[in-house]
C-alpha cells in the first residue's frame, strides 16, 4: 500500500455506506415496471347512458327546457349535432339556449354523435300540451305554399332535403325556432346552407303567419295530448 493512501472500500462496504443511492435505484426500477404495465381501458359508455347527460335540458321535467327530441329523424339529429360540433350553431352568446348546446357538444366525441341520433330516433314521440294560438286554416295555406316542398305533406321531414320532422316538435319550440330564423339568431353561418335557406324562406312571413303555420302543424300532425295522430313515416 502506498504510504498515505486510503484503503479502497470493497463493493459490500460501498452498498452499506450508500443506502440512499440503493433506494433511488430501486425506486427507478419500480417506476419503469409500473410505466410498462398495461392497464385496461375503461368500458365505453352505453348510448342511453350518454343521453342521460342530455336530459339535464332535454326533458319536460327540467327548468332549463330544451326541446324533446324523441322520435326525431336520425339524419336530421345527426346533422344538427354536427353543426353544433363544427361551430355552425351554438357560438352566438346572445342566443343562450344554443350557446349552452354548443358548449355541451364540445364534450361529445365525434363517434358518439351518430349513436345518440340513432338512439333518439328509435324512441316514440312524446305527446305534448299545445300552447301556441293561431289560425290553423290560414296556417294550412302557408304550410302548403312554403313548407310542404321540403318538409313533406305530413311534416315528417325529408332525408333528401335534410329537413327534420316538424310533427314531433313541441309547438313552443317550433315558434321559437321560426322566430330565431327571422331575427338572425339562426341560419346565419356561411356554412349552414339549410339554415340560410330556411331564413330566406321565412323572410316574407310576419309573426302572425308564423303562429298560424305552427297552429296548423300542431293541430294537424302534432303529437299532442289532445289528439295523438299516427306515427310519421
Amino acid at each position: 500500500m502506498v504510504r498515505g493512501a486510503l484503503p479502497c472500500a470493497d463493493s459490500a462496504t460501498r452498498r452499506r455506506h450508500h443506502p440512499q443511492a440503493q433506494a433511488t435505484v430501486l425506486l427507478l426500477v419500480g417506476c419503469l415496471l409500473v410505466g410498462c404495465t398495461q392497464f385496461p381501458s375503461p368500458a365505453p359508455r352505453t348510448t342511453s347512458s350518454l343521453y342521460q347527460d342530455c336530459l339535464l335540458c332535454h326533458s319536460n321535467r327540467e327548468v332549463q327546457r330544451g326541446p324533446i327530441l324523441d322520435g326525431q329523424q336520425s339524419h336530421y339529429l345527426l346533422r344538427q349535432l354536427q353543426k353544433f360540433k363544427q361551430g355552425q350553431r351554438g357560438r352566438n352568446s346572445a342566443h343562450r339556449q344554443e350557446a349552452l348546446m354548443g358548449a355541451a357538444s364540445d364534450e361529445l366525441a365525434t363517434a358518439d354523435l351518430e349513436r345518440i341520433a340513432d338512439y333518439l330516433a328509435s324512441l316514440p314521440p312524446q305527446p305534448y300540451q299545445p300552447s301556441v294560438k293561431g289560425d290553423a286554416t290560414k296556417g294550412k295555406v302557408i304550410y302548403e305554399g312554403n313548407c310542404l316542398p321540403c318538409h313533406g305533406p305530413r311534416a315528417a321531414g325529408s332525408a333528401e332535403f335534410k329537413t327534420g320532422s316538424l310533427a314531433v316538435c313541441e309547438d313552443w319550440y317550433l315558434i321559437s325556432q321560426l322566430r330565431h330564423f327571422k331575427n338572425g339568431r339562426r341560419g346565419v353561418h356561411p356554412d349552414d346552407g339549410e339554415g340560410r335557406l330556411m331564413a330566406e324562406q321565412l323572410s316574407s312571413l310576419d309573426d302572425r303567419a308564423l303562429l298560424d303555420v305552427v297552429a296548423y302543424i300542431s293541430s294537424e300532425f302534432g303529437f299532442t295530448t289532445e289528439s295523438e295522430p299516427e306515427a310519421t313515416e
